[in-house]
């Protein structure tokens, strides 16, 4: 999970202020914020961070490690972060409802956004 609130803190740094993108890094700093608060409430304590490789693409790889989670919270984590992504990806389209000219590229992060996948450490 921390890869992935990760890859949205990268996304949101270059994103100026004052920008018609406003809204957008709001929504990855707040989809950032919850992700690692929920793998910070159910971390497991008795176990370390870990860097992780892809299995498909062994270049791939986390450039932080990741926080483990425990065992007994990883299916509601899963759900939970599910949940926050897919609302992440359906606030963004909305937001771009008042500018047509920004749709097709809050479209296009609302879709990589709900692409991504959680990474647990089992």
């Amino acid at each position: 999970m921390d890869c992935l609130s990760e890859r949205l803190e990268a996304a949101v740094e270059p994103i100026p202020e004052g920008t018609d993108y406003d809204e957008v890094r709001g929504v990855l700093q707040d989809t950032s914020s919850r992700l690692i608060q929920l793998a910070r409430q159910n971390r497991d304590p008795g176990r370390g961070r870990v860097t992780v490789t892809s299995a498909a693409n062994p270049a791939e790889r986390t450039s932080r490690p990741l926080a483990p989670v425990r065992a007994s919270a990883q299916a509601a984590v899963n759900l939970e972060a599910t949940r926050i992504l897919e609302e992440a990806a359906a606030i963004l389209p909305r937001s771009a409802e008042t500018a047509r000219e920004r749709q097709a590229q809050y479209a296009q992060i609302a879709a990589a956004i709900d692409s991504s996948k959680v990474l647990l450490r089992s």
